[in-house]
């Protein structure tokens, strides 16, 4: 489902992030490392790795540790180093900000995966993320098209997702959606005058990093 793929994407953001970063890439630079240790180390472990060549200390970290891949190749310089550059992303809160605060998710009803959506202890940073109830009323495997919405609520029944989260998952984050671009937009409708006591409660606070 969509709320199971917005989840893997952002834990893949922040894990690809995480090493390869401008900071994170430093562990792999070739003129960081120390060319006499790791000849001795050669010298001393890898005589069979080495033995016929006749490799220099330069050699020697070039086909180690990547500096140089075929006689082809070259090193990356300037923003080429930066994969997240482009997007203006310096942490993982800018990955969460960016991906969590403004995505929705949808999923179908009997839709297990979305229980990866509300992780928050596999979601990087804590979060869950914004997965919204997507009925699937026209799919040709529902007999009865009133059955979706209370098939959704085996989800809190089996353990899937808590209580709360169901309500994120059918009410808060929809709500959210189609208000945040448009706060009118449930004006003049029967949802209208249901609104005004749970507004307070979930404005702003369902969002991350404010």
């Amino acid at each position: 489902g969509g709320a199971d793929w917005g989840a893997h994407v952002y834990i893949h953001l922040v894990d690809r992030f995480s090493k390869r970063s401008l900071e994170g890439l430093q562990n792999y630079n070739p003129d960081l490392a120390n060319p006499d240790e790791l000849f001795e180390l050669f010298e001393k472990y890898g005589g069979d790795i080495t033995q016929g060549h006749s490799l220099s200390k330069e050699e020697l970290t070039k086909s180690v540790l990547g500096a140089s891949f075929n006689r082809h190749s070259r090193s990356p310089i300037g923003s080429e180093l930066e994969d997240f550059g482009a997007a203006g992303i310096k942490t993982i809160e800018d990955i969460r900000d960016a991906w969590v605060n403004s995505f929705f998710f949808g999923s179908e009803s009997d839709d297990r995966t979305i229980a990866a959506a509300f992780n928050d202890k596999a979601n990087p940073l804590g979060v869950k993320l914004n997965a919204i109830y997507s009925s699937d009323v026209g799919h040709w495997d529902v007999p009865d098209l009133t059955a979706p919405l209370a098939e959704s609520w085996d989800l809190v029944r089996e353990g899937v997702i808590s209580e709360a989260d169901f309500k994120a998952y059918v009410f808060g984050n929809p709500y959210k959606f189609y208000t945040e671009a448009n706060p009118d937009f449930f004006k003049g409708t029967a949802v209208e005058s249901k609104l005004p006591k749970i507004e307070s409660q979930i404005e702003n606070k369902t969002l991350v990093g404010v």
